[in-house]
């Protein structure tokens, strides 16, 4: 009976250690799945990527390459959460077809391209940018031919079989001065150079003109070494080319801009606009937007007529319509955006 008891004893003591093995690591296993969701809670907010978007700008020293560094270095101080790169394209046309294809989210287009892009007419034709959006309207620009003052040139007929280069192809400078130049039936070698290639010629006398936008430190450069001439369209110039292309404003280049523009001169221009597509989200075009008004002082310090001509009274300077973030945004400062400029999508 004493050994029957034993035995017993032993087999209970035995089940209870078993017993004890098999539920030990539940704790732990318990423990570690705590442990785990507390550090995906507490991890900070820095310690995730950024969401990296890119801005199609134009060769560099350029207002659309000075616009696009302006708007990238507010984004890259000042928003967690976001970084723009700013990428060397074609400029106006180019910029538009590559929003439209999706190969970048935020691109520098001018007026006059974003308005034919949009329509699909002209170098649009049978491409027609539908989503196309404006998301700030930017600054004005005045398309200016740049000479030489002992050139002799005093119109724009002078350049007649002479060596010209309006921007690189695409540019929303290039189209506008062959479309100049061919309605006026000036011909002309044609030079598609970066800007900086163009300020080179200029001053080696190997091209004869370039052709950019105003405002344009490039041309201030010059007047360091050279004494230049800009020639604009003469009044019968002017009529004909408003009735041939009406979608181009008329703005002007300051008297004492340049120290070869002592009195204000006008000539064809448009507004340059920074754009983006209705396929870009409404919140992260909000949060680029209210960033970018609410640094207008670094804006500024980049590319000062950029900072300049972001006001609400500009707002309608714009031909396309906004995208909806930054209509929601200019609805919250209580900015009035034109009927016509508020997206389909918002309607």
């Amino acid at each position: 009976m004493k050994k029957l008891l034993a035995t017993m004893l032993c087999a209970t003591l035995l089940l209870v250690s078993l017993s004890g093995c098999g539920d030990a690591p539940s704790e732990p296993q318990a423990s570690t799945g705590t442990a785990a969701s507390t550090d995906i809670q507490t991890s900070p907010k820095s310690s995730v990527a950024p969401q990296k978007l890119t801005i199609g700008a134009a060769t560099v020293g350029g207002g659309f390459h000075n616009g696009a560094s302006a708007l990238a270095n507010a984004i890259n101080t000042k928003l967690e959460g976001y970084e723009i790169a700013v990428e060397v394209t074609g400029a106006s046309a180019a910029n538009a077809a590559l929003l439209y294809s999706g190969d970048i989210p935020l691109g520098m287009v001018d007026t006059t391209t974003a308005y034919e892009a949009y329509m699909g007419i002209e170098d649009f034709e049978g491409k027609q940018c539908d989503t196309l959006r404006t998301f700030i309207p930017g600054w004005p620009g005045t398309f200016i031919f740049v000479t030489r003052a002992d050139s002799g040139y005093a119109n724009i007929t002078d350049l007649s079989g002479k060596r010209f280069s309006g921007g690189t192809t695409g540019s929303g400078a290039q189209i506008f001065f062959a479309r100049c130049f061919g309605n006026f039936g000036i011909d002309y070698t044609e030079l598609a150079l970066p800007n900086a290639d163009a300020v080179r010629g200029i001053g080696d006398n190997t091209i004869d003109g370039y052709g950019l936008m105003y405002p344009n430190s490039s041309v201030t450069e010059l007047e360091a070494s050279y004494e230049l001439k800009i020639l604009t369209l003469d009044k019968e110039q002017e009529e004909a080319f408003k009735k041939a292309y009406p979608q181009y404003l008329w703005l002007p280049i300051p008297g004492g801009a340049y120290k070869c523009v002592p009195e204000t001169i006008y000539n064809p221009g448009a507004y340059n606009l920074f754009c983006t597509t209705s396929e870009v989200d409404e919140e992260t075009i909000y949060q680029i937007v209210k960033c970018a008004y609410e640094n207008l002082d670094l804006i500024a310090t980049v590319f000062p007529q950029c900072a300049e001509g972001m006001t609400p009274e500009n707002l309608n300077q714009n031909i396309i319509p906004y995208h909806a973030g930054a209509v929601r945004y200019f609805e919250e400062q209580g900015w009035e955006v034109p009927e016509s400029l508020i997206p389909p999508e918002m309607k």
